[in-house]
């Protein structure tokens, strides 16, 4: 058995911390070796983070960043307009998405051979009530390991069981609901294995990367180009859109907004949103009076 590489991608509070560590842990019980190294500091709600896990008939001594995964794992869709999230993939990388879409659009949309998808957090929604497509996608990702990388007979039956022992801390509903969206998740992801589409844009098979010796302290982060330095606008998944019209420029919004995304005039008038500073956290619409309304919340699809 050689080692197989999954490389996990998700926003801060989507729980994909804890669906690696049920997975990574589960396989170590088989007798197969695996690892989880997570990536990511103190991270806010709906900022990017990756999670790598290794599974290996052999003990694994690698802790660095998975350069060319054999899947990554992506909790939100958007997420792959971020160059971090589509390095190292080749024609080989199967691609697990939670995307309320066709795998074979995705492939054709995003020049993709190997595409798993399912809609994660609908599922999350109708079985636990959260929008936490962790569990769903443990559930695919489960089905998707069961050819030749965990063999193991009654694998499933073993994670659906950590899953319920993980949750039961809580309650028996939140258990048996997260138990519901591991089954639910393992029973609709669908695949999709074609060539990529050769108009499409080709992804690197690998990062380029100095030298150790060519760095000083600091010194990567001075190298990053502006195409690189990433914006709290990147983590949205939803965005506030506001009705100019209903607007009575109360400010309410204004002091509250955690990343200074609302503009407001030098005559104390709101203005309108930058997207690319507002992570969608919906506080601007949750604290708009209701005799306005007018601040919504629209999903974000690309």
């Amino acid at each position: 058995m050689r080692t197989f590489a999954f490389r996990f991608h998700a926003r801060g509070n989507h729980g994909m911390v804890t669906s690696a560590e049920i997975f990574a842990r589960q396989v170590d019980a088989t007798g197969v070796y695996a690892s989880m190294t997570p990536h990511f500091g103190a991270a806010k709600a709906g900022e990017p983070i990756t999670v790598d896990v290794r599974i290996s008939a052999n003990p694994i001594m690698e802790v660095h960043p998975i350069i060319a995964p054999d899947m990554i794992i992506v909790s939100d869709q958007t997420l792959l307009a971020l160059p971090e999230v589509r390095a190292g993939l080749s024609e080989e990388t199967v691609v697990l998405l939670n995307s309320r879409m066709l795998p074979s659009y995705l492939a054709r949309e995003y020049g993709l051979a190997h595409v798993a998808a399912l809609d994660a957090t609908g599922i999350a929604l109708a079985a636990v009530g959260r929008p936490y497509p962790n569990i769903a996608l443990l559930g695919a990702l489960v089905r998707l390991t069961q050819n030749g990388i965990v063999p193991k007979a009654g694998f499933p039956l073993e994670v659906a069981r950590a899953v319920h022992e993980h949750f039961g801390g809580g309650s028996r509903l939140l258990a048996t609901s997260n138990l519901r969206a591991f089954e639910q998740g393992y029973d609709r992801v669908q695949r999709s294995d074609t060539a990529a589409a050769p108009s499409a844009p080709r992804v690197p098979h690998s990062v380029s990367r100095a030298r150790a010796s060519e760095l000083s302290f600091g010194a990567s982060l001075a190298r990053l180009s502006e195409a690189f330095v990433p914006t709290t606008g990147a983590w949205s998944t939803a965005q506030p859109i506001v009705d100019m019209d209903k607007c009575e420029h109360c400010l309410f919004c204004w002091p509250l907004c955690p990343d200074k995304a609302i503009a407001v005039s030098a005559e104390g008038k709101l203005t309108g949103i930058d997207h690319d500073a507002c992570k969608g956290c919906g506080i601007c619409a949750a604290v708009c009076p209701p005799k306005f309304s007018a601040i919504t919340m629209k999903e974000k699809l690309e």
